[in-house]
Protein backbone atom coordinates (compact mmCIF):
# COMPACT_ATOMS: atom_id res chain seq x y z
CA UNK A 1 0.00 0.00 0.00
CA UNK A 2 1.42 3.60 -1.26
CA UNK A 3 1.33 6.08 1.83
CA UNK A 4 -0.37 8.65 -0.36
CA UNK A 5 -3.13 6.85 -0.37
CA UNK A 6 -4.56 6.35 3.47
CA UNK A 7 -2.29 8.77 5.00
CA UNK A 8 -3.33 11.68 6.83
CA UNK A 9 -1.91 14.11 9.40
CA UNK A 10 -2.45 14.97 12.48
CA UNK A 11 -3.35 18.37 12.08
CA UNK A 12 -6.46 17.33 9.98
CA UNK A 13 -7.56 14.48 12.57
CA UNK A 14 -7.43 17.26 15.36
CA UNK A 15 -9.36 19.72 13.14
CA UNK A 16 -12.11 17.25 12.88
CA UNK A 17 -11.90 16.40 16.59
CA UNK A 18 -12.25 20.16 17.32
CA UNK A 19 -15.41 20.45 14.93
CA UNK A 20 -17.08 17.40 16.46
CA UNK A 21 -16.46 19.08 19.62
CA UNK A 22 -17.49 22.31 19.25
CA UNK A 23 -20.99 20.82 16.74
CA UNK A 24 -24.06 23.29 16.99
CA UNK A 25 -27.58 21.29 17.87
CA UNK A 26 -30.81 22.25 16.00
CA UNK A 27 -34.02 22.92 18.06
CA UNK A 28 -36.00 19.73 17.15
CA UNK A 29 -39.69 18.61 18.24
CA UNK A 30 -39.03 15.96 21.48
CA UNK A 31 -39.92 12.59 21.56
CA UNK A 32 -40.42 12.23 17.91
CA UNK A 33 -37.55 9.40 17.52
CA UNK A 34 -36.79 8.89 13.72
CA UNK A 35 -40.27 9.93 11.98
CA UNK A 36 -39.36 13.44 11.14
CA UNK A 37 -35.54 12.60 10.35
CA UNK A 38 -32.69 12.46 12.66
CA UNK A 39 -33.29 11.10 16.36
CA UNK A 40 -30.62 13.44 17.93
CA UNK A 41 -30.46 11.51 21.01
CA UNK A 42 -29.06 8.41 18.98
CA UNK A 43 -26.91 10.97 17.13
CA UNK A 44 -25.26 12.78 19.98
CA UNK A 45 -24.27 8.97 21.31
CA UNK A 46 -22.83 8.59 17.75
CA UNK A 47 -20.66 11.30 17.46
CA UNK A 48 -19.64 10.90 20.78
CA UNK A 49 -18.28 7.53 19.77
CA UNK A 50 -16.74 9.29 16.70
CA UNK A 51 -14.96 12.19 18.68
CA UNK A 52 -13.66 10.02 21.69
CA UNK A 53 -13.31 6.07 20.93
CA UNK A 54 -12.95 6.43 16.82
CA UNK A 55 -9.42 5.58 16.02
CA UNK A 56 -8.33 6.36 12.47
CA UNK A 57 -4.89 5.22 13.05
CA UNK A 58 -6.17 2.08 13.47
CA UNK A 59 -8.25 1.77 10.21
CA UNK A 60 -5.26 3.04 8.32
CA UNK A 61 -3.45 -0.28 9.80
CA UNK A 62 -6.22 -2.31 8.73
CA UNK A 63 -6.62 -1.28 5.22
CA UNK A 64 -3.45 -2.44 5.00
CA UNK A 65 -4.28 -6.27 5.19
CA UNK A 66 -5.23 -5.62 1.38
CA UNK A 67 -3.29 -4.96 -1.47
CA UNK A 68 -3.60 -1.36 -2.84
CA UNK A 69 -2.59 0.29 -5.99
CA UNK A 70 -3.95 3.40 -8.27
CA UNK A 71 -4.67 2.32 -12.17
CA UNK A 72 -5.73 5.18 -14.50
CA UNK A 73 -8.72 5.10 -16.38
CA UNK A 74 -10.70 7.56 -18.32
CA UNK A 75 -8.36 9.99 -17.47
CA UNK A 76 -8.77 9.62 -13.85
CA UNK A 77 -6.57 7.74 -10.93
CA UNK A 78 -8.86 5.40 -9.34
CA UNK A 79 -7.78 3.54 -6.19
CA UNK A 80 -8.29 -0.41 -6.22
CA UNK A 81 -7.95 -3.33 -3.70
CA UNK A 82 -6.43 -5.67 -6.40
CA UNK A 83 -5.97 -9.25 -4.85
CA UNK A 84 -5.30 -11.98 -7.34
CA UNK A 85 -5.92 -15.81 -6.76
CA UNK A 86 -3.11 -18.26 -6.35
CA UNK A 87 -4.70 -19.96 -9.66
CA UNK A 88 -3.35 -17.49 -12.82
CA UNK A 89 -6.10 -18.87 -14.86
CA UNK A 90 -8.82 -17.93 -12.27
CA UNK A 91 -12.19 -15.64 -12.71
CA UNK A 92 -11.59 -12.56 -11.93
CA UNK A 93 -14.51 -10.26 -10.11
CA UNK A 94 -14.86 -6.76 -9.78
CA UNK A 95 -17.18 -5.37 -6.83
CA UNK A 96 -18.85 -2.21 -6.85
CA UNK A 97 -19.59 -0.38 -3.98
CA UNK A 98 -22.34 2.01 -3.06
CA UNK A 99 -23.42 5.25 -1.35
CA UNK A 100 -23.01 6.02 1.41
CA UNK A 101 -20.57 3.66 1.94
CA UNK A 102 -16.93 2.33 0.08
CA UNK A 103 -14.29 -0.23 -0.92
CA UNK A 104 -14.78 -1.21 2.48
CA UNK A 105 -18.10 -2.75 1.98
CA UNK A 106 -16.50 -5.52 0.29
CA UNK A 107 -13.38 -6.05 3.40
CA UNK A 108 -15.35 -8.74 4.87
CA UNK A 109 -16.13 -10.92 2.03
CA UNK A 110 -12.92 -10.41 -0.42
CA UNK A 111 -11.51 -13.08 1.90
CA UNK A 112 -13.78 -15.61 1.21
CA UNK A 113 -13.36 -14.76 -2.81
CA UNK A 114 -10.21 -16.52 -2.57
CA UNK A 115 -10.71 -18.84 -5.56
CA UNK A 116 -11.27 -15.31 -7.82
CA UNK A 117 -9.27 -12.42 -8.94
CA UNK A 118 -10.96 -9.49 -7.21
CA UNK A 119 -10.64 -5.93 -7.91
CA UNK A 120 -12.48 -3.63 -5.16
CA UNK A 121 -12.29 0.28 -7.43
CA UNK A 122 -13.32 3.03 -5.32
CA UNK A 123 -15.88 4.54 -7.59
CA UNK A 124 -14.60 8.36 -8.40
CA UNK A 125 -15.63 10.94 -6.59
CA UNK A 126 -16.41 8.56 -3.71
CA UNK A 127 -13.29 9.04 -1.37
CA UNK A 128 -9.00 7.87 -2.50
CA UNK A 129 -10.09 7.62 -6.06
CA UNK A 130 -9.22 11.04 -7.69
CA UNK A 131 -12.14 13.22 -8.13
CA UNK A 132 -13.98 14.16 -11.57
CA UNK A 133 -13.22 18.16 -12.52
CA UNK A 134 -15.97 18.23 -15.09
CA UNK A 135 -19.54 17.18 -15.45
CA UNK A 136 -20.87 14.08 -17.16
CA UNK A 137 -19.68 11.48 -14.72
CA UNK A 138 -22.91 9.44 -14.49
CA UNK A 139 -23.25 5.69 -14.14
CA UNK A 140 -22.65 5.45 -17.96
CA UNK A 141 -19.39 6.64 -18.14
CA UNK A 142 -18.37 5.51 -14.32
CA UNK A 143 -19.05 2.04 -16.40
CA UNK A 144 -17.29 2.91 -18.77
CA UNK A 145 -14.23 3.77 -17.02
CA UNK A 146 -14.54 0.82 -14.94
CA UNK A 147 -14.15 -1.40 -17.98
CA UNK A 148 -11.02 0.04 -18.96
CA UNK A 149 -9.53 0.24 -15.38
CA UNK A 150 -10.39 -4.21 -15.52
CA UNK A 151 -8.17 -3.97 -19.09
CA UNK A 152 -4.97 -2.23 -17.43
CA UNK A 153 -5.74 -4.86 -14.69
CA UNK A 154 -4.94 -7.52 -17.83
CA UNK A 155 -8.61 -8.71 -17.60
CA UNK A 156 -10.69 -9.04 -20.82
CA UNK A 157 -13.82 -10.68 -19.08
CA UNK A 158 -14.78 -10.55 -15.48
CA UNK A 159 -18.01 -11.27 -13.34
CA UNK A 160 -19.27 -7.93 -11.79
CA UNK A 161 -21.16 -7.32 -8.81
CA UNK A 162 -22.85 -4.01 -7.42
CA UNK A 163 -24.44 -2.60 -5.10
CA UNK A 164 -26.69 0.70 -4.58
CA UNK A 165 -25.15 3.17 -6.58
CA UNK A 166 -22.69 0.00 -7.99
CA UNK A 167 -26.14 -1.12 -8.93
CA UNK A 168 -26.43 1.17 -11.39
CA UNK A 169 -23.04 1.35 -12.95
CA UNK A 170 -22.69 -2.59 -12.73
CA UNK A 171 -25.94 -2.46 -14.53
CA UNK A 172 -24.61 -0.51 -17.41
CA UNK A 173 -21.10 -1.91 -17.29
CA UNK A 174 -23.06 -5.69 -18.21
CA UNK A 175 -25.25 -3.98 -21.32
CA UNK A 176 -22.60 -1.11 -22.38
CA UNK A 177 -19.71 -4.10 -22.31
CA UNK A 178 -22.09 -7.38 -22.73
CA UNK A 179 -19.17 -9.21 -24.72
CA UNK A 180 -16.57 -9.16 -21.48
CA UNK A 181 -19.17 -9.56 -18.57
CA UNK A 182 -19.50 -12.90 -18.04
CA UNK A 183 -22.18 -12.87 -15.11
CA UNK A 184 -23.94 -10.00 -13.13
CA UNK A 185 -24.61 -9.81 -9.98
CA UNK A 186 -26.76 -6.99 -7.64
CA UNK A 187 -27.53 -6.83 -3.82
CA UNK A 188 -30.70 -4.44 -5.37
CA UNK A 189 -32.51 -3.20 -8.08
CA UNK A 190 -31.25 -0.07 -9.25
CA UNK A 191 -34.01 2.51 -7.78
CA UNK A 192 -34.10 4.51 -11.28
CA UNK A 193 -36.02 1.57 -12.59
CA UNK A 194 -38.73 3.06 -9.89
CA UNK A 195 -39.21 6.18 -12.61
CA UNK A 196 -38.49 4.37 -15.37
CA UNK A 197 -41.01 0.97 -16.09
CA UNK A 198 -43.91 0.60 -17.62
CA UNK A 199 -46.48 -0.78 -15.37
CA UNK A 200 -48.68 -2.49 -17.85
CA UNK A 201 -45.32 -4.84 -19.12
CA UNK A 202 -44.74 -6.11 -15.53
CA UNK A 203 -46.50 -9.61 -13.21
CA UNK A 204 -48.59 -9.08 -10.61
CA UNK A 205 -45.71 -9.50 -7.86
CA UNK A 206 -43.04 -7.27 -9.75
CA UNK A 207 -46.15 -4.35 -10.12
CA UNK A 208 -46.11 -5.21 -5.99
CA UNK A 209 -42.38 -4.54 -5.68
CA UNK A 210 -42.42 -1.47 -7.82
CA UNK A 211 -45.16 0.40 -5.93
CA UNK A 212 -43.99 -0.58 -3.01
CA UNK A 213 -40.09 1.04 -3.88
CA UNK A 214 -42.38 4.24 -5.31
CA UNK A 215 -44.10 4.41 -2.05
CA UNK A 216 -40.45 4.20 -0.07
CA UNK A 217 -39.02 7.00 -2.87
CA UNK A 218 -41.97 9.48 -1.66
CA UNK A 219 -41.56 8.32 2.30
CA UNK A 220 -37.80 8.28 2.61
CA UNK A 221 -36.20 8.89 -0.83
CA UNK A 222 -35.80 13.01 -0.81
CA UNK A 223 -32.02 11.97 -0.03
CA UNK A 224 -31.83 10.33 -3.51
CA UNK A 225 -33.70 13.33 -5.32
CA UNK A 226 -31.46 15.98 -3.87
CA UNK A 227 -28.34 14.22 -4.02
CA UNK A 228 -29.14 13.56 -7.72
CA UNK A 229 -30.53 16.60 -8.76
CA UNK A 230 -28.38 19.27 -6.67
CA UNK A 231 -25.32 17.48 -5.07
CA UNK A 232 -23.74 20.82 -4.36
CA UNK A 233 -26.19 21.64 -2.00
CA UNK A 234 -25.86 19.31 0.32
CA UNK A 235 -22.28 19.25 -0.20
CA UNK A 236 -21.84 23.02 1.38
CA UNK A 237 -23.06 21.83 4.83
CA UNK A 238 -21.93 18.42 4.57
CA UNK A 239 -18.00 19.14 3.57
CA UNK A 240 -18.07 22.17 6.59
CA UNK A 241 -20.15 20.88 9.55
CA UNK A 242 -19.67 16.85 10.55
CA UNK A 243 -22.73 15.56 12.21
CA UNK A 244 -24.52 15.29 8.72
CA UNK A 245 -21.73 12.69 7.67
CA UNK A 246 -23.04 10.33 10.44
CA UNK A 247 -26.20 10.51 10.01
CA UNK A 248 -26.06 9.75 5.84
CA UNK A 249 -23.59 6.86 6.52
CA UNK A 250 -25.82 5.16 9.44
CA UNK A 251 -26.81 1.76 6.96
CA UNK A 252 -23.21 1.67 5.53
CA UNK A 253 -21.24 -1.43 5.89
CA UNK A 254 -18.38 -0.06 8.13
CA UNK A 255 -19.85 3.54 9.13
CA UNK A 256 -16.90 5.35 10.88
CA UNK A 257 -14.11 4.44 8.80
CA UNK A 258 -16.76 5.52 5.83
CA UNK A 259 -17.85 8.94 7.18
CA UNK A 260 -14.53 9.82 8.22
CA UNK A 261 -12.30 8.78 4.63
CA UNK A 262 -15.45 10.99 3.52
CA UNK A 263 -15.04 13.68 5.69
CA UNK A 264 -11.37 13.77 5.08
CA UNK A 265 -11.80 13.49 1.21
CA UNK A 266 -14.17 16.32 1.35
CA UNK A 267 -16.07 14.57 -1.29
CA UNK A 268 -19.59 15.20 -0.28
CA UNK A 269 -20.73 16.96 -4.19
CA UNK A 270 -18.39 14.49 -5.88
CA UNK A 271 -19.68 11.46 -4.96
CA UNK A 272 -23.55 11.82 -5.75
CA UNK A 273 -22.46 12.13 -9.86
CA UNK A 274 -22.57 8.19 -10.51
CA UNK A 275 -26.27 8.21 -9.39
CA UNK A 276 -27.26 12.10 -11.22
CA UNK A 277 -28.78 10.31 -14.70
CA UNK A 278 -31.67 11.84 -14.94
CA UNK A 279 -34.45 11.02 -12.69
CA UNK A 280 -37.44 9.37 -14.62
CA UNK A 281 -35.57 8.89 -18.03
CA UNK A 282 -36.82 6.60 -20.67
CA UNK A 283 -33.36 6.10 -22.46
CA UNK A 284 -33.46 3.02 -24.26
CA UNK A 285 -31.17 0.57 -22.62
CA UNK A 286 -28.85 -1.53 -24.95
CA UNK A 287 -30.08 -5.56 -24.27
CA UNK A 288 -28.15 -7.43 -21.79
CA UNK A 289 -27.13 -10.95 -22.89
CA UNK A 290 -25.04 -12.20 -19.68
CA UNK A 291 -26.51 -14.29 -16.64
CA UNK A 292 -28.23 -11.99 -13.84
CA UNK A 293 -29.47 -12.60 -10.51
CA UNK A 294 -30.30 -10.48 -7.87
CA UNK A 295 -30.03 -10.79 -3.93
CA UNK A 296 -32.57 -8.74 -1.99
CA UNK A 297 -32.67 -9.42 1.94
CA UNK A 298 -35.70 -10.14 3.42
CA UNK A 299 -37.07 -7.14 5.05
CA UNK A 300 -35.84 -7.22 9.31
CA UNK A 301 -38.80 -6.80 11.91
CA UNK A 302 -37.69 -3.64 13.87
Amino acid sequence: MTDSIFAVSDAVLHDLRTRLQNTRWPSVVEGQGWSRGTDLDYLRELLRYWHTDFDWRAQEAAFSRFTHERVSAFGLSFHQIHERAANPDALPVVLLHGWPDSFLRYTKALPLLGNFHRVVPSLPGYGFSERPTSPGWSSLRVADAIAELMTTNGYDRFVVSGGDVGASVAEQLARRHAHRVIALHLTDVPYTHLFSLDPAELTEPEQAYLAAGQAWQISEGAYALLQSSKPATAAVGLADRQPGWPRGSLRSFVPGATVTGSWIEASAGMRFSPGSRSIGSRTPLAPRSCPMSSTIPAKTAK
